[in-house]
């Protein structure tokens, strides 16, 4: 099935966030991926004018009721006429979010994302949110250029994942033991280059391979972990066992 990515992103953008959303939209565009946005000015329209200059397809939902004021570079307009309560069909008709830059309409993109429970939220640049105690919230996969936030968001149509997060300090724990599970010898070598805070893509060369995604927020306490490769149903269920007992 031909996966769908929503962009979201202020109307009043910089330019340097304008460049970036047209890039993804590009991306996108390459990798034979439906874009999804708002439909608007700023990020919505530079990332629907970099999808259609790579004779991609691109979708808006539209938050008025005639396509009056939509972009130009809109494939086809879903006029929803119901404002930013639009943005709640956006992220649902979404395998993956993708946002550019920060405002609170974004904002609220995010949180409907993150609600959802099953989808990959990707932030390139813009807000970053923390907890009452100044601890980053989990679960937003922070990215610092177009090309691996459109890698992340489309990494599930590639291989087999299973993401979640556990603490820092159940972290080498959690390797270990999955580490067992396909044969793979985790030893004190592995545990030293965690400690030394890199690398952030580890591979488990046994069987089957796995490639495990590392990603921290600075000081934060929690790891978001992506787990890649064949994992059939089984070996996937003993993953989400591990994570919902760290």
């Amino acid at each position: 099935m031909t996966p769908q990515v929503a962009v979201c992103g202020p109307a009043e953008c910089t330019p340097g966030e304008a460049d970036q959303a047209r890039r993804v939209g590009e991306l996108l565009a390459e990798a034979g991926a439906v874009v999804l946005c708002g439909g608007g000015a700023g990020v919505m329209a530079a990332v629907a004018a970099g999808a259609r200059s790579r004779g991609g397809l691109v979708v808006g939902v539209w938050s008025g009721d005639s396509r009056a004021g939509a972009s130009p570079d809109l494939s086809a307009t879903v006029v929803t006429g119901m404002g930013q309560a639009r943005n709640a069909i956006l992220v649902r008709s979404a395998d993956a979010l993708i946002s550019v830059g920060g405002s609170w309409g974004t904002l609220s993109e995010i949180a409907l994302g993150m609600r959802r429970g099953d989808l990959p939220v990707i932030a390139l640049g813009g807000w970053r949110i923390h907890g009452a105690d100044g601890t980053p919230v989990p679960g937003i996969h922070h990215t610092g250029t177009p090309e691996a936030a459109v890698e992340h968001a489309l990494r599930r149509h590639r291989d087999d994942t299973v993401e979640d997060w556990v603490s820092e300090e159940n972290l080498v724990r959690f390797l270990a033991e999955l580490s067992r599970l396909i044969g793979y010898d985790f030893d004190h070598l592995d545990e030293a280059a965690l400690a030394a805070g890199s690398p952030l893509r580890y591979p488990l060369t046994g069987s089957p391979p796995l490639e495990v995604e590392l990603s921290r927020e600075p000081g934060g306490s929690v790891v978001d972990i992506r787990v890649s490769g064949r994992i059939d149903p089984l070996l996937k269920a003993r993953v989400e066992t591990m994570f919902s007992l760290l």
